[in-house]
């Protein structure tokens, strides 16, 4: 039966053919209606029914086929007349059933479907009968459906999702980092010399004289000076022990130096950068 490509009608109506409908239905592209109603057919609605371009009149109903709506209706462009009732088919009325421009009857009644009842461009059209049967259908007032509940998530149940899915996690991973630099800080204190470690406990800055200083950043020498601001001028210095340093000098003359020189020791107290050198005293 599935080798007759040319056949245009197919109706196996009120009959007792079980079992699911084959793959090979497929096969038949000429195919303009098929009806296979009152039967006893199971399973689900085969995709394979996308082949049958010019199918304009489905009838699967008083079966007991499974599943959903199969996406492969949406490809039957043609269709004028659809008929799945009385069966026990589930989910969603699809959306692509809206597209159909020459669908003129429809009936889904008497399934388990669920959701929303489309409204727009065919099923402006369709009545309550249509639908009658599925308990779990809502929407168009027109139909007699209930409306269907408020999807859109109030104000308070987008914070507590914010909460939970999405701050809560990134928080963790947060403490997670935080914990592990912390861990590795101690572990890399307890390797240092114990001598650099009471140091640095007991000394503090280091105490440099203001000859040294002078000494180090050499301020006649032009090339020493890094550059100049508001309240005063950088030197690049070399200390007795060869270390590398920028010295900042501020002028008292000015107004609000003694501020600035504060400010600046607090914030740069506070920060660590790879490219921001670290106080060693002031």
């Amino acid at each position: 039966m599935w080798s007759l490509s040319n056949v245009w009608f197919m109706n196996f109506l009120v009959n007792s053919l079980a079992g699911h409908l084959p793959l090979k239905i497929g096969k038949l592209v000429n195919l303009q209606m098929l009806d296979l109603s009152y039967n006893q057919l199971s399973a689900s609605v085969p995709q394979m029914l996308s082949n049958l371009k010019m199918l304009q009149q489905l009838n699967l109903s008083n079966n007991a086929f499974q599943g959903n709506i199969p996406t492969s209706i949406g490809d039957l462009a043609s269709l004028e007349s659809l008929d799945l009732s009385s069966n026990n088919l589930s989910g969603i009325i699809p959306q692509f059933l809206e597209k159909f421009h020459y669908l003129t009857y429809l009936n889904l009644s008497f399934n388990m479907l669920n959701g929303p009842v489309p409204v727009n461009k065919a099923f402006a059209n369709f009545t309550l009968q249509s639908f009658m049967g599925n308990p779990d259908l809502c929407g168009n007032s027109k139909l007699k459906l209930p409306p269907c509940p408020n999807t859109t998530p109030s104000k308070s149940r987008k914070a507590m999702f914010m909460l939970k899915y999405i701050i809560s996690p990134i928080a963790a991973v947060i403490l997670v980092a935080l914990l592990i630099i912390l861990s590795i800080k101690r572990r890399n204190s307890k390797n240092q010399p114990s001598s650099e470690i009471d140091l640095s406990i007991n000394l503090g800055h280091k105490h440099i004289s203001y000859y040294e200083l002078l000494r180090a950043i050499d301020i006649l020498i032009e090339v020493n000076l890094l550059g100049s601001g508001s309240f005063g001028s950088v030197y690049k210095g070399t200390m007795s022990d060869g270390e590398i340093v920028a010295v900042k000098v501020f002028d008292l003359e000015v107004e609000g130096a003694i501020k600035s020189f504060d400010r600046e020791c607090q914030v740069l107290r506070n920060m660590r950068r790879k490219n921001l050198v670290k106080i060693i005293s002031s």
